[in-house]
């Protein structure tokens, strides 16, 4: 970053009050009432000095807030600037993610775990059903192919099944329909 991509904003006097003062309340409000709680539990003593850090802290911000006139802000040119070199690492990281020597070693660990997952520990079924999941959208082509090749498979059996008339039928329209194209 170049210097002059930043401009410096003024605080307007009441936000620094009104920020303040909320610090203030807060930091010396909870202080209170746990002393409070602790006396009327009878457990002031030596451990309690916890809250004197929190106390402390409560009181610096509130002077922080107090004394900060000021706030450097990226101008529109830098913020622009950033978003285009955080756009282009993500456009990197998912063409990485998206390679098949990224994406099949995740599915293949996926799938030996709900493997593992099945035979140790039965009742998380469906942690398993979710490694499926995971597995399949990993490897994405190979489900594809799968879930096509069981598609045609089961569109074979469905053939076989009919009776030899009716699959003599649906040939000829087969046939009668591509003769006429």
């Amino acid at each position: 970053m170049e210097d002059n991509d930043h401009i410096l904003i003024e605080i307007p006097r009441s936000k620094q009050l009104r920020k303040t003062i909320i610090t203030l309340v807060v930091t010396i409000g909870l202080t209170t009432w746990v002393l409070a709680y602790l006396s009327l539990q009878d457990q002031i003593g030596l451990q309690t000095l916890w809250l004197l850090p929190s106390f402390l802290v409560g009181l610096f911000l509130s002077f922080k807030f107090w004394s900060t006139t000021h706030i450097e802000q990226l101008t529109p040119a830098a913020q622009e600037k950033i978003r285009e070199q955080e756009a282009e690492e993500c456009r990197k990281q998912e063409e990485y993610d998206d390679k098949w020597y990224f994406r099949y070693p995740i599915a293949i660990f996926m799938l030996y775990g709900a493997y593992w997952i099945i035979n140790e520990r039965e009742n998380l079924w469906w942690a398993a059903i979710l490694a499926l999941l995971v597995a399949a959208f990993q490897a994405r082509e190979v489900s594809l192919f799968l879930l096509a090749g069981g598609i045609i498979y089961l569109i074979f059996q469905v053939v076989s099944a009919l009776p030899v008339s009716l699959a003599i039928v649906l040939g000829a329209i087969i046939i009668a329909s591509s003769l006429k194209k």
